[in-house]
């Protein structure tokens, strides 16, 4: 009953301020991303997913010849929160600046000779994350529904790491990024 409640609120705002519900699939690099947004005049607030994954595997021959294999992968699920804010339009043609903020949680494992190591699995545990982007984006409109676009910008990323009381390890990233997604209004 609180779900329905919720939704028939969402229903009559949305009547009330004429906004659209949004979805927005992006892709770029090793990353894709989903959001779902409620645009409202030139401001979309927006929720948003994604997922990062990685893996590799080594053969290994020793001396006497015996044979090693090694295997680990790392995946990073990524929820974010952000918003989009119309700045240009220019008849279906709109351009914005797009800020967001990330909670990554990482998992991974790894195996040697078949046998999974669970420290590594319990030390990846203990990696904190936290990231952000600000980005500039165009989007050209086919019709009131539907408009492709890209982007631009600059994701930051944090990260903790604590091995024990003494040891304690940091790294700060920053890097460019450019995606192009497939934008539909309802």
């Amino acid at each position: 009953m609180k779900k329905l409640a919720i939704i028939i609120g969402i229903m009559t705002m949305s009547f009330l301020l004429n906004a659209q519900m949004s979805m927005s699939i992006q892709t770029g690099m090793k990353y894709q991303k989903t959001t779902f947004g409620y645009k409202i005049g030139n401001i979309q607030p927006y929720l948003g997913f994604g997922v990062l994954s990685a893996g590799s595997s080594m053969e290994d021959i020793d001396y006497e010849g015996e044979k090693y294999l090694s295997k680990a992968s790392i995946r990073v699920i990524m929820p974010n929160l952000g918003i989009k804010w119309e700045l240009l339009s220019k008849d279906i043609l709109k351009a914005g600046v797009n800020l967001g903020v990330y909670k990554p949680f990482v998992s991974g494992k790894a195996e040697f000779d078949g046998k999974e190591d669970e420290q590594f699995r319990e030390e990846i545990k203990k990696i904190k994350l936290f990231g952000g982007e600000i980005g500039f984006y165009t989007e050209y409109f086919f019709s009131q529904h539907f408009s492709i676009g890209g982007e631009f910008g600059v994701r930051m990323a944090k990260s903790n790491y604590d091995q024990e009381k003494d040891i304690k390890f940091s790294v700060n990233l920053g890097l460019t990024y450019s995606t192009f997604s497939a934008n539909f209004y309802f």
